[in-house]
C-alpha cells in the first residue's frame, strides 16, 4: 500500500536550518506522525498534493515574510483541511496578527515552545481525516454483498 492511502496528513517542515524538521522528529517518534522537510515554501507544494490534510510548518526570515504571508493564504484557498504554523524571527512578533488572520494556526516566536508545536502537530495528523474513497471502493461499498452491507443484512 502507498503511502497516500496510509494516511492523508504528515508534517511538512519548511525551514532553511534543520533545528525544526530533527526536534519534531525526535518529540513525534512512536507517535505514528510522519516529518517531512523542504527547504522552500514552493518545495511544500509536492507534499501537499499527496497529503491535502497536512500541517505545515513554516520558518520565516526577515526576507521572505511577504512569501510566507501569501503562501498561508494560498495553503487555505488551496488545501482547507490543510493547516500552518510560522516561526517568527525576533522582533517581527506584531507580524503574528497578520499572519493569524491569514490562517496560521499558531506563530512560534522561540524554540521553547517545541513541545506546544508538537502537540499541536500530534492532534492534527491524529485527527485528519481520512483519504476519500476512490470511486471504485465507493461503488463496492454500496454493493448488497460488499463484506460489510452482507454482515449488516443476513
Amino acid at each position: 500500500m502507498s503511502e497516500r492511502h496510509c494516511s492523508s496528513a504528515v508534517c511538512v517542515v519548511c525551514e532553511r536550518g534543520g533545528f525544526w524538521g530533527v526536534r519534531l522528529r525526535q518529540k513525534l517518534r512512536g507517535d505514528g506522525v510522519v516529518v517531512r522537510r523542504c527547504g522552500s515554501v514552493t518545495q511544500c507544494w509536492p507534499d501537499l498534493e499527496l497529503f491535502p490534510s497536512s500541517i505545515v510548518l513554516l520558518e520565516a526570515a526577515e526576507a521572505d515574510l511577504d512569501d510566507i504571508f501569501e503562501f498561508v493564504c494560498r495553503i487555505q484557498r488551496r488545501f482547507p483541511r490543510a493547516r500552518s504554523l510560522v516561526v517568527l524571527p525576533r522582533g517581527y512578533e506584531q507580524q503574528q496578527w497578520w499572519l493569524r488572520e491569514a490562517g496560521a494556526v499558531h506563530v512560534v516566536r522561540s524554540s521553547r515552545e517545541l513541545e506546544t508545536v508538537a502537540r499541536l502537530v500530534r492532534r492534527h495528523v491524529q485527527q485528519a481525516p481520512a483519504n476519500p474513497k476512490t470511486w471504485t471502493e465507493q461503488v463496492y461499498a454500496g454493493l448488497p454483498w460488499s463484506s460489510e452491507r452482507s454482515r449488516m443484512d443476513f
